[in-house]
C-alpha cells in the first residue's frame, strides 16, 4: 500500500513540479493539498505526519515555501536575523538550508512566557525571500530584524511582502505582534542594536499548515438549501432585509416572498459566491448566497421561501421588519458564542419567554476560529430555527479575525450595512436604526482611531431616543481593561450619550453604574451603563466589588440579555438558559 501510495505520489509531483515553481505560497499549498486530496483517505489526511506530506512537497515547491513567504527590499548588505519561539518543535526546514546560522543570543518577551532563539545571516543589497514558519501551525510565527552589515550606514526597506508590513526601531518593549501588540520585546542583545524590527501577525503561521490542518466540519452541505439567516443589510431595516444561506451546488439562487398569509409572491435572484477550503477533507467547496428583499413595510409580517435544486420551494419562514420610532420591540444580546451549543439553547429560552423578540446582536467571537469554515458550520447548526426568522446583527470579535488573518468568512456570512468608515473594509462596522433606537457596531480588532470621526458622525446625526453602542473589548470590566477604547470611544460615548455600551470578551458578567469621564453618576440620564455578558460557561470569578461596579458576576451559567424598549422605558433581563433571572435593570427617560 505504502508504494503505491509512493508511485501516485512522485506521478503528481512530477505533473505539477513546473507549475509549482512560479507559484505563490497561497498556490503552492493549494497545491500540495490538492495532491494529496487526491491520493490520501480522509483518515490519512487527518493524521499526516511529516514523513508522508515530505512525499508529496517537490523542490520547486520547496523554493517557493523557502522564500516568497515574507520578502522585502533592502539598499546596503545587511545582517538578518530571525527569532524563533523554542517551543516550535521543529525549526522551519529553510532555516539552515539557506544558510542562517543559530546563535547563542536569545530575545524574551515583555508579557507572555515566550522565548525566541536567533539565527542569522549576512545579505547583500536587494530582494531578501524568508521561508513559512513551518508545516505545523505552531502559533508564535517568528519575527525579523535587519541591521546594516557596516557601522554607521543606514538601510531603507522598501517593496514589502505582504504589503501590510512595517518596520521600527528595535528596543525593548518594540511589539513583534500586529495582532498583540501589547507584546514586546523584554532584551535587546548588544549585536542587535541600532537593528530594525519588523513586526508580523501570528495567523501567518497557518499558512503552510498540513500537519494537523486537514480538518472536518460535522455538518457539511448538500444540494438543499441550509444556514438560512437572516440579516438587517440596510441601515434602516423597517424597510428591507437580506437572507441568506449554503448549499454545495452552483444552481440559481432564489428567494420568494409576500406579506404573512396574503397576496402573491415576489421573487427575487440571489447572488451567489464560492467559499472553498482544501483542508475541510468532507466539504472543500460550498456556495454561500445573498438576496435582498426591498420595498417592505415598517413593522410588518412577512414570509419567505428559498428556491431548491428541483425547483421547488423550502418551507416559509416568518418574520418581522423593524417598527416605526413609538412601537415597542425586544432584541436578545448574546456574546462569545464560540460556536457552542449554549447559544441555541439560550435563544429557545429567551424567545419562549419574551416571544415579540425581533432580533439578535453578538458582540463579537461568534466563533471559535475565525478562518477555520466548519466553526461556521456549528455557528449556524446551533442557530437554525432562529436566525432564519430573527435577524442577526453580529460585531467582530477578536477569535472571529484570530491572530491578524482577516474576517473573510465573517463578511461572507452576513450581509450588513455598508455605512461604516471608507477607512475599513465594508461591513467590519456600520449602524442601523430600529424603532426607538440607534445601534453603533464598530469593530475593535483594528486599530480603532480608524473609526473615530466616523463614530462621532454617527452620533452626531443620531435622531433616535436610545442609543446603543455594541462591541467586542469591553473599556470597563468595571476595572480600566481597555484602555484604547476608554482614549478613543468612550468620549464620544459621554459627550453623545450613548444609553447603553454592550461587549463581551472576558467571559465574566458586568454591569456598570452609569458612568462619565469613567466616574460612577447618580442616574442614567447622566452616563453611559457598560453591560458586559458571555453565552457560553464563563471564567469562574468570584463577585466583587468596585465603585463603577453595579453588579460583577462570574458566569458559572451561559447567559443572554433581552432588551425591551417601549417609547421611555427599557428594561433589560439576563436569563441563563433555564429560565433563572441574574440580573435585571429599567430605565425611563
Amino acid at each position: 500500500m505504502r508504494k503505491t501510495l509512493l508511485l501516485l505520489a512522485c506521478l503528481l509531483v512530477v505533473a505539477f513540479a513546473a507549475a509549482a515553481a512560479e507559484s505563490s505560497v497561497k498556490a503552492t499549498v493549494d497545491s500540495i493539498a490538492g495532491r494529496l486530496r487526491d491520493v490520501l483517505s480522509e483518515e490519512q489526511l487527518l493524521t499526516l505526519d511529516e514523513a508522508t506530506l515530505e512525499n508529496f512537497v517537490t523542490p520547486e515547491d520547496k523554493e517557493v515555501l523557502a522564500t516568497q513567504h515574507w520578502q522585502f527590499d533592502v539598499d546596503v548588505p545587511v545582517v538578518v536575523y530571525v527569532m524563533r519561539e523554542t517551543g516550535q518543535k521543529t525549526a522551519p526546514f529553510w532555516l539552515s538550508e539557506r544558510g542562517f546560522e543559530k546563535t547563542d543570543m536569545a530575545i524574551k518577551s515583555t508579557e507572555a512566557n515566550m522565548n525566541f532563539e536567533v539565527w542569522r545571516k549576512e545579505f547583500g543589497a536587494g530582494r531578501i525571500g524568508l521561508g513559512i514558519n513551518g508545516f505545523g501551525k505552531h502559533r508564535p510565527h517568528y519575527f525579523v530584524a535587519v541591521k546594516p552589515q557596516k557601522a554607521g550606514e543606514k538601510v531603507s526597506i522598501t517593496n514589502p511582502y505582504p504589503a501590510w508590513q512595517e518596520v521600527h526601531d528595535l528596543h525593548v518593549g518594540s511589539f513583534y505582534y500586529h495582532d498583540w501588540t501589547e507584546l514586546g520585546v523584554a532584551n535587546v542583545p548588544d549585536e542587535m542594536e541600532g537593528s530594525l524590527i519588523l513586526p508580523t501577525k501570528r495567523g501567518r503561521a497557518r499558512e503552510a499548515h498540513f500537519i494537523g490542518g486537514f480538518r472536518k466540519t460535522d455538518y457539511p452541505a448538500s444540494d438543499m438549501p441550509d444556514q438560512i439567516a437572516l440579516s438587517p443589510n440596510d441601515a434602516s431595516p423597517s424597510d428591507s432585509m437580506a437572507v441568506q444561506w449554503r448549499q454545495n451546488v452552483a444552481s440559481r439562487g432564489s428567494v420568494r416572498f409576500r406579506p404573512a398569509g396574503e397576496g402573491a409572491w415576489q421573487t427575487v435572484e440571489a447572488t451567489g459566491e464560492w467559499l472553498e477550503d482544501k483542508f475541510i477533507v468532507n466539504d472543500a467547496r460550498v456556495r454561500r448566497w445573498t438576496a435582498v428583499l426591498e420595498n417592505l413595510a415598517p413593522g410588518s409580517k412577512y414570509e419567505y421561501c428559498v428556491q431548491t435544486l428541483d425547483g421547488k420551494w423550502t418551507k416559509p419562514i416568518s418574520f418581522q421588519t423593524a417598527p416605526q420610532p413609538g412601537q415597542p420591540f425586544t432584541f436578545v444580546l448574546l456574546s462569545d458564542t464560540h460556536n457552542k451549543p449554549q447559544s441555541g439553547a439560550l435563544v429557545a429560552k429567551a424567545t419562549d419567554m419574551f416571544p415579540d423578540t425581533s432580533f439578535i446582536t453578538i458582540s463579537g467571537d461568534l466563533v471559535n476560529t475565525g478562518q477555520y469554515r466548519e466553526d461556521w458550520d456549528t455557528f449556524f447548526h446551533h442557530g437554525r430555527g432562529f436566525y432564519g426568522r430573527l435577524p442577526v446583527a453580529p460585531a467582530i470579535g477578536n477569535h472571529d479575525g484570530i491572530d491578524g488573518l482577516g474576517v473573510d468568512l465573517y463578511l461572507a456570512a452576513f450581509d450588513l450595512p455598508e455605512n461604516g468608515p471608507d477607512t475599513l473594509q465594508p461591513e467590519r462596522a456600520y449602524s442601523f436604526t430600529y424603532g426607538d433606537a440607534f445601534f453603533l457596531v464598530p469593530d475593535v480588532i483594528v486599530p480603532l482611531s480608524t473609526q473615530t470621526d466616523w463614530i462621532e458622525e454617527q452620533l452626531r446625526q443620531a435622531t433616535a431616543k436610545w442609543k446603543f453602542a455594541v462591541f467586542h473589548f469591553p473599556p470597563y470590566v468595571p476595572v480600566d481593561y481597555e484602555t484604547a477604547v476608554i482614549d478613543e470611544w468612550v468620549p464620544l460615548f459621554d459627550k453623545y450619550h450613548v444609553d447603553l455600551a454592550l461587549s463581551g470578551h472576558v467571559h465574566h458578567y458586568v454591569r456598570t453604574h452609569p458612568l462619565k469621564n469613567g466616574k460612577a453618576q447618580d442616574a442614567p440620564a447622566d452616563g453611559t451603563i457598560y453591560v458586559v455578558t458571555v453565552s457560553v460557561p464563563g471564567r469562574d470569578r468570584p463577585p466583587r466589588t468596585h465603585p463603577r461596579a453595579a453588579l460583577m458576576k462570574g458566569s458559572e451559567k451561559a447567559l443572554c440579555n433581552v432588551f425591551t424598549i417601549d417609547g421611555d422605558r427599557l428594561t433589560m433581563t439576563a436569563i441563563d438558559s433555564d429560565g433563572n433571572v441574574h440580573d435585571k435593570l429599567e430605565i425611563v427617560k
